[in-house]
């Protein structure tokens, strides 16, 4: 078994999901760990199922059971201690229980299985509000672009210093400029959460 662990918030879910979904391809007993999700507040929880239309498959036991079962009967692989290699991911291990922790926000994880999780990460229109559903409508229509705007913890010092000023209203301010150049016929729309 292969416990993959979820924590943070819609972006990285998917990030962990993507990975998930290319796992289980070569691992079929691969499992998402939620259980650290039962207490992370940071974000709105686990989303994954309110958004898009995904099947049930996920893991989550109390977190002290957690623990005892990580730290003595799983082999953990940290993400950041992969050096960007691809071997602990890809190959079978002699250890058969292997816990992995990471973000994995690098498509070099799965960049191989891309159709289907494109295809896994389709919105279900079932929770649609009428409002949400006739902007989907307009947004199909016409050419529509997205833009990402990163704030709170990006914001702390240590975050800020180590990723070269990604936040900034004037970063923003310059993505905006770039899209109404390479794009003069588009609809710009904005979502703040």
């Amino acid at each position: 078994m292969r416990l993959i662990k979820m924590t943070g918030g819609l972006g990285n879910q998917m990030f962990i999901y993507a990975l998930y979904l290319r796992m289980r391809r070569d691992f079929p007993h691969t499992r998402i760990d939620l259980s650290d999700m039962q207490h992370y507040h940071a974000h709105h929880g686990y989303e994954m199922h309110r958004v898009f239309a995904l099947p049930q498959t996920e893991f989550c036991i109390p977190q002290w059971m957690k623990k005892v079962m990580e730290f003595v009967f799983f082999k953990t692989i940290l993400e950041r201690h992969q050096k960007g290699s691809l071997k602990a991911y890809r190959e079978a291990h002699f250890w058969p229980l292997i816990y992995y922790k990471g973000f994995y926000q690098s498509e070099r994880y799965f960049e191989d299985f891309k159709d289907e999780i494109r295809e896994a990460f389709t919105f279900n229109a079932e929770l649609l509000s009428d409002k949400t559903r006739q902007l989907a409508q307009e947004m199909q229509q016409c050419m529509s672009i997205s833009l990402h705007v990163r704030r709170g913890d990006y914001l702390l010092p240590q975050f800020f210093q180590n990723l070269g000023s990604v936040c900034t209203a004037e970063y923003y301010q310059r993505a905006v400029n770039f899209m109404h150049e390479q794009f003069p016929r588009r609809s710009l729309l904005c979502f703040l959460r």
